[in-house]
């Protein structure tokens, strides 16, 4: 198992002036950096399924699953 420990990232006028996408809220651009970067560091690929989408696909994949959202 690897652990890495990041520092603390506070939101600043440099993040909203260099990655604030346009129509995007500020706590949506902290948001979508911070989940970059814990994406970037672990290795993990970043995913733009929503929540139902996973629980579907996990209830595919394991039919006994008992989720919080199965049916």
């Amino acid at each position: 198992m690897k652990l890495s420990l990041m520092p603390v990232f506070e939101p600043n006028d440099y993040l909203y002036e260099h990655h604030l996408k346009e129509g995007e809220e500020k706590w949506e651009c902290y948001a979508r950096v911070v989940r970059e970067l814990m994406a970037k560091e672990s290795g993990l690929k970043l995913s733009d399924f929503c929540i139902e989408e996973k629980y579907e696909y996990k209830k595919l994949i394991y039919p006994k699953f008992k989720g919080k959202h199965s049916d």
